[in-house]
């Protein structure tokens, strides 16, 4: 886990949390995040009527993502919910977790590539 000091702090009632923490995505906050990222819609089917398809959202699923590995709020543990960061994080703060947990992401997708080329070399 990572600790991420906020600018403005986390506001949840009369208390303002000065810290994150995050960690990386794992393989179960992908497949949560994809599943919760779905919608039912109806769409025009050959026949003239209409079918319902499910239609996967990019943007949700990317904060889906996001609020999963935001591990907690110093001591008020997560997953938080959209609605509540929205409500409660300030947009400097929204934007520095975003660049933190990018930089983390990268950092482990560096780190298992690594991994795998050097298993490949092995075999």
């Amino acid at each position: 886990m990572i600790k991420v000091p906020l600018i403005h702090g986390y506001k949840t009632g009369e208390s303002i949390l000065k810290n994150a923490f995050i960690r990386p995505y794992t393989a179960a906050d992908l497949m949560e995040a994809e599943e919760e990222s779905e919608k039912l819609v109806s769409v025009p089917s050959p026949d003239g009527g209409l079918e319902h398809k499910l239609v996967l959202s990019p943007a949700l699923y990317g904060r889906n993502i996001f609020r999963r590995q935001i591990t907690s709020m110093d001591d008020v543990s997560g997953p938080f919910t959209i609605f509540e960061l929205t409500k409660n994080l300030h947009l400097e703060d929204y934007a520095l977790l975003q660049k933190k947990i990018e930089e983390l992401d990268s950092a482990n997708e560096a780190k298992e590539n690594t991994k795998a080329v050097t298993k490949k070399g092995e075999a």
